[in-house]
């Protein structure tokens, strides 16, 4: 993107509002699930599984 003063701000402040109608995880509108194995990694939790995870991402998609 590139910065065109007062131009470029209005675009992205018109934007950002209508950016959570998307379904969840396209957009601005963040799936939970797209990104638990990062946290998993950079958390480094102890005595977390495979079995886990998967019922983690289990209750995310409820």
């Amino acid at each position: 993107m590139e910065w065109y003063p007062l131009v470029t701000f209005l675009q992205v402040a018109f934007d950002l509002p209508m950016a959570t109608s998307v379904p969840i995880g396209y957009g601005h509108n963040y799936s939970p699930a797209g990104y638990l194995h990062a946290w998993i990694a950079v958390t480094d939790v102890q005595d977390w599984g495979p079995n886990e995870t998967k019922r983690l991402l289990q209750a995310l998609a409820q």
